[in-house]
């Protein structure tokens, strides 16, 4: 069932939505490629920019304390340490052409949907 609604006014698309171990919402912007991650009452804790390493932002998992980010555009998957940090790309161009979905198993397995298969 619905539990609340957080207006989030300094995002402008969100792509993707995760939850922390503690409990904090991380979203995804693909209009300025930027992760936040923002408290549950909706205030911004943190964010970081990640518009250096990748173009276009469409989904976000979470596996311990790195932030799996699709990028649509950059046809990959780029790692991001939780304080930001750039810490690998997975695939490329024709291995994954346009990732737009992100999941990862409990034994790390990472999943990606591809939207051209």
């Amino acid at each position: 069932h619905f539990l609340k609604k957080i207006a989030i006014r300094y995002i402008d698309i969100v792509a993707g939505l995760a939850i922390t171990s503690d409990g904090h919402i991380v979203a995804v912007d693909s209009v300025s490629p930027t992760v936040f991650v923002i408290s549950d009452a909706g205030d911004l804790i943190k964010w970081f920019d990640c518009s250096d390493f990748m173009r276009e932002p469409s989904d976000i998992a979470i596996n311990n304390n790195e932030y799996f980010v699709c990028d649509f555009k950059g046809h990959c998957v780029v790692v991001f340490a939780r304080d930001g940090t750039f810490l690998r790309r997975i695939g490329a161009e024709n291995i994954t052409n346009y990732p737009n979905g992100i999941d990862i198993s409990g034994h790390g397995d990472v999943l990606i949907g591809d939207s051209l298969g």
